[in-house]
């Protein structure tokens, strides 16, 4: 949960609430909920969210996003990737330059 922070701000309860300032992701059993209060393009969102997911579950240690991240807001402890949220900007690189990522979203989700 503490990656999602790389989205927005996050509550957690019976539900994980994701605030990026575009549009929130609600998650609850298994299921997601993503709404917006200005006009959100759905598939950005979802692979947004996915790609968050899909990193700190699956992550192999490459280091591609810590190479990246123009802040520096992420750092390679052993084969783990740690996240600095002060350092944080959101601009999503990390997602974009994981290669677990394209691979699973787009091969996984038949997203083009």
């Amino acid at each position: 949960m503490h990656q999602l922070k790389m989205l927005g701000e996050v509550e957690s309860g019976e539900a994980i609430v994701v605030y990026t300032g575009k549009y929130e992701v609600v998650i609850e059993d298994m299921h997601g909920v993503i709404a917006g209060g200005e006009q959100v393009n759905l598939l950005d969102a979802v692979r947004g969210v996915v790609g968050i997911l899909i990193r700190s579950t699956y992550c192999v240690g490459c280091g591609s996003c810590v190479n990246w991240c123009p802040t520096k807001a992420l750092d390679m402890k052993g084969r783990k990737v740690v996240f600095d949220e002060s350092k944080c900007v959101r601009c999503g690189i990390c997602n974009k330059v994981c290669p677990l990522v394209q691979y699973l979203v787009r091969s996984g989700l038949r997203i083009k």
